[in-house]
């Protein structure tokens, strides 16, 4: 039976159930049952629809359903499926709603009929066990059997196949990992980074100013795969000349295939295994980024207490690594730049009233576990640049990583230089109760015509101990033996070099004995003097608590000596909670003082929240001691205001025991670069300081520049579309030209760019608002987006005889090109590149035509003959 046959029948039946009960409602007056009757045909003819549409194909839509003088319209441009034809396609697959890149696409002459390669259903990331049978890999395989259960959906419009594919057939390590061949190595790019502070500080008492300038820069050029990048800094100080420190410097390139990174010129050695070393010379090392679901390197934070408009200067083997001005009270800085696997870092906390503090953050990394058949590896060779030294011996480095199983993971390495040779082996075990390591140094170092052969031996712990809250926890224990020396300190105790090395850095930083300690990590120090740790213990820890119990923070590291009963220890706590929004904070430092004195400074703070200008502020008050005695009391606002919360401040007051103080700071996210001050006065001095940091990026053509310091960075072109918001961020906004730059990017995965209208935006309509990316690190990659450069004009036009036009009738030009239609209340909408004087409106079965005139008044109405 045909369905045409079908529906009549059950329409027949239906219309005589009706009429029947029409007959009995005027007999007995039984309305509600007519009424029933109409809704139940009305329902049922819908249902019979809706359930057999599939089987139906409108090939013409009756016009004269429409209501009024859209019946005229010439609606047949709709009418057909706007399908691609058969074969090949390149377009853009998404699995499971990730965008895995664009594949060749086999369509058939049916929507169903639709092919991927064996292999790119590998690169998919899809479990291949199902097509392990197609002989070769560029075979066509239908997608509706590439896993049971696996769905599709061909998306004309955004030319776009997407895939839904059960959890159990898609392996997991590489749900967001997209295939190399899809990494971008970008443009050819100059890339300047900078982050400037000023800082002024004038003693009331004596009316004498002192003022620091530093930048850190980050010099780069990209240009066929290889990255160029100087890290240096630039300082000037009252009494001194303009200084310019180049901290690294090399050329480098990713290599795809091998999961790896060449490095050539002046950088860090790896730190997984050995002490991080600053080399001259030529490096080759796994990316472990580069792998599906990588493993995130630790990265220290810095965290600490300002009693005034402070200057904190971060350090790592000597060189300063970041500066920045922070208001009163507790500080974190957790965006520091590029440093070395390991090496301790040194904050030094320079206050207004012109107090120096500084203390020691821990930072080594630990051998990490690996999964089974996942190797890493790092080979250098080149010669030793330490600080504080002339002596540069050459070595080579080797260090190997290996998963055996779920549960081992073994590694081996050693250091080979004229006078100095190491041999390190050991293991990291996957335990129920956390990833324990073990390992044992064998080192010979020649000294003096001596030779010294020790031993040392490391115990790492490791453990997640909240998976949802992705905090990290570390504690190292480490024994060497009397004549175990790291290549450090067999360095640092080559013949004569150890007074050679304590005056150039007397004369360096212009300091008394006294003071070295207060502006070195304990590390460097302890090297220096010749001092040699029997015991070293380390811990890291930032930590949910469970329930509402807050969370915790500590860092720290002792160590005893051979040949001295002295003892360093150092160490960070800190505690937190928030009872309905309001948070309580608790700190314990130790730190030292500008004459090498330990101190412990302990910090209490309350911090409440409240809205003020239909803005979230908090204010805070805390009070610190030193030592067990009072040290300052601190109250202060502080917020975010104007769109986008670009613009954040805060405004302070603070008591000591000798002083009173008041301060203000603000700083403000501009769309190319962010600035900021700071201004402070107490009785005895005044405090005056600014900073600013972006990016600038020069590609051919254009000069771009953003508001942060980026590494991996993405350029956006929407040809003439000004005014256009980058996902959502207001501070990231396309120029007159279409062009803006996204200074953050996530590299080897896949980043989305989406684009809105701004309150400014011009010019150019995009075509499609979301585009994607895989940069390689430290690429400038581009996306680009269709745009359409036509002008669009809107007017009222009406027959000749003033009837309205008919709903969706197609406006014509001169030329016989479609450029527009007729809208709601006989509007007319079209887009042109040149004016037309003439349109033609197209209807069912006739046509009108009207003069555009030059202007067009409000209001008016052009007529259409």
């Amino acid at each position: 039976m045909s369905l045409s046959l079908a529906l009549n029948i059950f329409l027949l039946v239906s219309t005589t159930w009706v009429r029947t009960e029409m007959k009995w409602s005027r007999c007995g007056n039984l309305m509600p049952h007519a009424e029933k009757a109409k809704a139940f045909v009305f329902f049922s003819v819908s249902l019979v629809c809706s359930t057999l549409m599939h089987d139906v194909r409108a090939e013409l839509f009756d016009t004269s359903l429409l209501a009024g003088r859209s019946k005229e319209s010439d609606l047949s441009r709709f009418l057909s499926n706007v399908e691609l034809p058969a074969g090949q396609h390149t377009l853009d697959v998404y699995v499971n709603e990730l965008w895995k890149g664009r594949f060749n696409v086999l369509l058939g002459h049916t929507r169903e009929d639709v092919k991927i390669t064996s292999t790119a259903i590998s690169h998919l990331g899809l479990d291949t066990s199902r097509t392990s049978h197609v002989a070769d890999s560029r075979d066509w395989v239908p997608v509706n059997q590439i896993s049971e259960g696996a769905t599709f959906v061909l998306d004309i419009s955004t030319q776009s196949l997407r895939l839904t594919v059960p959890q159990a057939h898609v392996r997991r390590a590489d749900e967001s990992y997209i295939d190399p061949k899809f990494w971008d190595t970008g443009l050819p790019a100059l890339i300047i980074g900078y982050n400037a502070v000023y800082n002024r500080l004038q003693t009331q008492s004596t009316k004498v100013a002192t003022d620091d300038f530093y930048s850190g820069l980050n010099f780069g050029v990209n240009i066929g795969g290889w990255q160029f990048r100087e890290f240096g800094s630039v300082r000037k100080r009252s009494t001194e000349q303009v200084q310019y420190q180049s901290n690294l410097r090399y050329a480098q390139k990713n290599i795809a295939p091998l999961k790896s990174v060449v490095r050539i010129g002046e950088f860090y050695s790896g730190g997984d295994l050995f002490d991080s070393v600053k080399t001259k010379g030529i490096g080759l090392s796994s990316d472990i980024n580069m792998l599906p679901n990588s493993m995130q390197a630790f990265s220290p934070v810095v965290r600490g207490t300002a009693r005034t408009n402070a200057l904190v200067i971060v350090k790592q083997n000597g060189s300063i690594i970041y500066q920045e001005n922070v208001p009163p009270g507790p500080f974190v800085i957790d965006t520091l730049p590029h440093t070395g696997s390991a090496g301790d870092l040194t904050a030094i906390v320079q206050e207004a009233t012109g107090e120096v503090t500084s203390f020691t953050i821990p930072f080594s990394s630990v051998p990490s576990m690996l999964k089974a058949g996942v190797s890493k590896y790092a080979l250098t060779l080149g010669s030793a640049v330490q600080p504080n030294t002339n002596y540069g011996p050459d070595f080579f480095q080797a260090t190997w990583q290996r998963g055996l199983d779920n549960l081992a993971t073994g590694y081996l390495g050693s250091t080979v230089s004229t006078e100095y040779q190491a041999y390190l082996i050991g293991g990291a075990f996957n335990l129920p109760v956390g990833a324990l390591s073990l390992d044992v140094t064998h080192a010979r170092t020649k000294l003096k015509q001596q030779d010294f052969t020790g031993q040392s031996v490391r115990i790492t712990y490791s453990k997640l101990l909240d998976a949802t809250a992705t905090n990290f926890t570390l504690g190292a224990f480490r024994y060497s033996s009397a004549d175990f020396y790291t290549f450090d300190d067999a360095i640092y105790a080559t013949e004569n070099n150890l007074s050679k090395a304590r005056k150039k850095h007397e004369e360096r930083f212009d300091i008394h004995q006294s003071e070295d300690i207060s502006v070195m990590d304990m590390k460097t120090w302890d090297s220096l003097t010749g001092a040699r740790p029997r015991n070293n213990f380390s811990i890291n820890v930032s930590q949910r608590l469970p329930g509402e119990w807050g969370s915790v923070y500590l860092s720290g590291v002792q160590r005893d000596y051979w040949g001295s009963n002295r003892k360093s220890r150092e160490y960070q706590f800190g505690f937190s909670k928030s009872f309905n929004q309001v948070s309580v904070n608790v700190s314990v430092n130790k730190v030292r003082d500008s004459h090498g004195r330990d101190q412990t400074r302990s910090y209490i703070g309350l911090t409440i929240p409240f809205e003020m200008f239909s803005n979230r502020a908090t204010i805070s008050s805390s009070v610190s001691f030193t030592d067990s005695r009072y040290s300052q009391s601190n109250t202060s606002v502080s917020g975010s205001a104007l769109q986008s919360q670009r613009l954040s401040y805060s405004v302070a007051a603070s008591h000591d025991p000798e002083n009173r103080a008041v301060s203000v700071g603000t700083t403000y996210r501009a769309n190319n670069v962010t600035v900021g001050g700071t201004l402070g006065e107490a009785s005895d001095y005044r405090q005056f300081g600014l900073d600013a940091r972006g990016t600038v990026v020069m590609i051919p053509g254009k000069i771009l520049a953003s508001n942060e310091m980026g590494n991996t960075m993405i350029v956006v072109e929407a040809p003439k579309a000004k005014g256009l918001v980058v996902n959502g961020d207001a501070s990231v906004v396309t120029d007159e030209d279409g062009f803006a730059l996204v200074p953050y990017a996530s590299p080897y995965r896949s980043n989305s760019i989406m684009l809105s209208e701004g309150e400014n935006a011009s010019g150019g309509r995009i075509i499609g608002n979301i585009a994607h990316s895989v940069p390689f690190a430290d690429a400038v990659a581009k996306v680009t987006f269709k745009t359409d450069l036509r002008q669009a004009l809107n007017f009222r036009a009406m027959h000749n005889n003033g009837s309205p036009l008919p709903f969706g009738a197609e406006v014509l030009d001169q030329a016989g090109n479609s450029i527009g239609y007729v809208g709601q209340a006989s509007t007319v909408f079209i887009n042109y590149e040149e004016r037309p004087s003439q349109l033609t409106v197209r209807m069912h079965d006739s046509a009108c035509a009207m003069n555009l005139p030059d202007a067009l008044a409000p209001r008016a109405s052009v007529s259409c003959r």
